[in-house]
């Protein structure tokens, strides 16, 4: 088989393996809390606490395999083939390689840059993902309401405000979490072991933009609720391309983490008022969109020339998975992958 081939099919299996093994410990964790009697509060923060433990679990558990896999080889092999077996073990990504990212070495730097991305980034974004569609008279506020009310693990949208603020800030730190440590963390730390930088920066960043996607399964009635998926798809798009650009680049987590974290609870306070029926331009708009937009605009002013320089560095990633993938044919590969790991990833 073609090396190359074989390098992405065997990235996509660890993406498998961490699918199932994942799907099997929420199944048991799943069975297991229903036999208690907690009350919907404490039952939803300790799914999402639980969750994260499973993911990290899963992760470290395929890692283990993928490593032991070459192990066993060398049982049978000669002692030239042994010693090709040990190198190849070595280049498998550790266990220790999953949590590279997680790093407190220049916090305070960190912490800005956590900042720039809440104010220049994901901010906008989310405020245009939620302006745009009002424009078309399309309310992607009562659809995301909607969608996310749908299931038990959105209750906390409904509860008391106080009780609902405290929710917020604690699950969406764990999803916040959860998301980055499986596309950044585990995709890219792993990828990078088999594919070049530029290729795993588009398998990262298509798989976090179609994860958000998969709100299509959950679709309503309505002729335009096909295009909320889309945008969503479109917005997680953006914020995957930039933040599979800046891991690969820096290797940190927490900035995005924070950054992805904070922009989770101010979506969820606004999708709240909405809910409340407060008015968007005068409770989220005035009170909460404009003071962050003009943090934003001192900010690009002071780093407008990072950012520059990192926007167009962001783009050559693009240039360099062109023109360093050998075969157009491979392009083909990438696409199917991404789409069979984004439904294996859904169930």
């Amino acid at each position: 088989m073609d090396e190359i081939i074989e390098k992405r099919l065997h990235f996509a299996l660890s993406i498998i393996f961490l699918a199932v093994i994942n799907f099997i410990l929420r199944l048991i964790f799943d069975v297991i809390i229903e036999n208690f009697a907690f009350a919907e509060p404490a039952k939803i923060i300790m799914s999402y606490f639980a969750y994260v433990l499973i993911i990290i679990s899963a992760a470290m558990i395929v890692v283990h395999l993928m490593n032991k896999t070459f192990i066993k080889l060398q049982e049978d092999e000669s002692t030239e083939e042994k010693q090709s077996l040990i190198l190849k073990e070595k280049a498998e990504p550790g266990i220790n390689l999953l949590f590279q990212g997680f790093t407190f070495k220049n916090f305070g730097s960190q912490l800005k840059t956590a900042l720039i991305f809440i104010c220049i980034i994901y901010i906008p974004l989310d405020f245009f993902s939620y302006i745009i569609p009002l424009i078309f008279k399309l309310n992607v506020l009562e659809y995301q309401v909607e969608t996310l009310t749908s299931s038990f693990w959105g209750n906390y949208l409904l509860y008391d405000f106080n009780l609902m603020i405290i929710m917020t800030i604690i699950i969406h730190f764990f999803v916040a979490l959860k998301e980055e440590f499986v596309f950044r963390g585990f995709y890219i730390n792993v990828g990078e072991k088999k594919l070049n930088k530029c290729s795993i920066f588009i398998y990262s960043a298509f798989l976090f933009g179609l994860a958000h996607f998969s709100y299509i399964f959950a679709t309503t009635g309505s002729s335009s609720s096909i295009f909320y998926p889309f945008w969503w798809f479109f917005n997680a798009l953006i914020i995957g391309i930039i933040s599979a650009y800046f891991y690969i680049t820096k290797k940190q987590l927490w900035p995005l983490i924070i950054a992805h974290w904070v922009n989770n609870v101010i979506s969820a306070i606004v999708l709240r008022k909405n809910l409340d029926g407060a008015s968007y331009w005068q409770e989220s708009f005035l009170t909460i969109y404009v003071p962050i937009f003009a943090l934003g605009i001192v900010l690009f002013v002071i780093y407008r020339k990072s950012l520059i320089k990192h926007t167009k560095q962001i783009f050559q990633f693009f240039k360099d998975y062109i023109t360093e993938t050998p075969k157009k044919v491979y392009f083909v590969i990438d696409f199917v992958i991404i789409i069979i790991l984004w439904l294996v990833s859904i169930f």
